[in-house]
């Protein structure tokens, strides 16, 4: 055996030896405590969004999955906007600032989609206060038997503790609407 063989062979045994050595310390089990089982009815080919308390064991609020495209974060200094994920939502930044210059989808466009762990700093919007204007793709309607819901551009113009100021229109400017 050349040296350098040998080198590794001592090395690899010397690995099993010492990994051999390491105990494994159980965890106790907690205790499992009270179980509740529920069931809730989420509307023929779910089209309802539920809102369910676990700690009061009830419906706090439901709606249709249509009824919203966009949430905001409700937090104090929050500026998160949030896709209706239940619709497959998604999102593009035109990085164009007037409102009026956005008015067709080219297909090159770069979808992007909130994370499906809810994480605030994984929105697809991302930070949408440098002004771009935004085009939304507000999904399918599963309830609707899988049409496409179409897309708005959008742009949020100010959000301050008095008021947000939300500027959307159809992709052909038809629709435009300042709220």
């Amino acid at each position: 055996m050349t040296s350098k063989t040998t080198t590794k062979v001592i090395f690899i045994t010397c690995i099993v030896f010492f990994s051999s050595c390491i105990k494994e310390i159980p965890i106790k089990p907690h205790s499992q405590g009270e179980l509740n089982l529920g069931s809730i009815d989420m509307g023929n080919d779910y089209n309802n969004q539920i809102f369910y308390s676990l700690s009061e064991n009830e419906i706090v609020k439901q709606n249709l999955e249509t009824q919203w495209d966009i949430a905001f974060e409700g937090r104090e200094n929050g500026w998160h906007v949030i896709l209706n994920s239940s619709l497959s939502g998604a999102v593009y930044n035109s990085n164009e600032t007037e409102f009026n210059s956005v008015t067709n989808i080219s297909g090159n466009e770069n979808w992007k989609y909130d994370s499906p762990s809810g994480n605030l700093d994984s929105t697809a919007f991302g930070d949408y206060r440098n002004g771009n204007v935004y085009i939304i793709d507000r999904g399918v309607s599963v309830s609707q038997g899988g049409v496409s819901l179409g897309y708005k551009k959008v742009i949020i113009s100010c959000i301050n503790s008095l008021q947000y100021e939300i500027r959307s229109a159809d992709i052909n400017g038809d629709l435009d609407t300042t709220i």
